[in-house]
């Protein structure tokens, strides 16, 4: 928690890029950037359709907190890791998904008085906002202000989808009898 905005919240994978942004990638013949990807005989590739497996950020260090994710999310809660863990497209819809999760809650004011811990982390998101900007067209930002800012902008303006999710999302309205708004298009992402 901050004391004047939403807080900071850091959502990340320990990829350069999400198995759904590939996917998106492929979708819209995109190229990947380097380091994001490798085919499946573990060569690097930007070709989004020849990817088999998503890289570490980082390297070597990357790999190991990957690792270290697998440990607390399967190994500590009794599920499969790795390739073990179920495929998200691949496998069918019908077969028990075995996803292992871990959470952790902290107390702050066990540590720390709960009003400085908002303002210091205020403070530090703010000065980290006012550093110089590395390209003069894209601001600063700190884990979690994308977010914020797109949330913003889909309440205003609605959320944008392809036109190949549109058929989709379409289709399965069809397939399993339901209404499907007529207004609603796709916008180009």
């Amino acid at each position: 928690p901050s004391s004047r905005e939403g807080p900071f919240c850091l959502d990340t994978a320990t990829t350069l890029v999400t198995w759904n942004q590939l996917l998106q990638a492929r979708e819209m013949g995109n190229p990947l950037d380097p380091g994001c990807g490798a085919d499946i005989n573990g060569n690097e590739t930007t070709n989004a359709d020849q990817v088999a497996a998503l890289l570490p950020i980082g390297g070597y260090k990357g790999f190991g907190l990957g690792m270290m994710v697998e440990v607390l999310c399967s190994l500590l809660t009794g599920m499969p890791f790795g390739r073990h863990i179920s495929r998200m497209y691949a496998d069918p819809i019908e077969e028990k998904r075995r996803l292992g999760h871990f959470f952790i809650a902290m107390h702050i004011a066990s540590f720390v008085d709960l009003d400085l811990f908002k303002a210091s982390m205020q403070r530090m998101m703010d000065e980290v906002r006012a550093e110089p900007r590395y390209r003069e067209d894209q601001p600063v930002q700190v884990p979690g202000d994308p977010e914020k800012h797109a949330c913003a902008s889909r309440v205003a303006s609605g959320i944008p989808i392809s036109g190949a999710t549109l058929t989709d999302l379409r289709d399965l309205a069809q397939k399993h009898q339901l209404g499907f708004p007529p207004a609603i298009s796709a916008i180009e992402i």
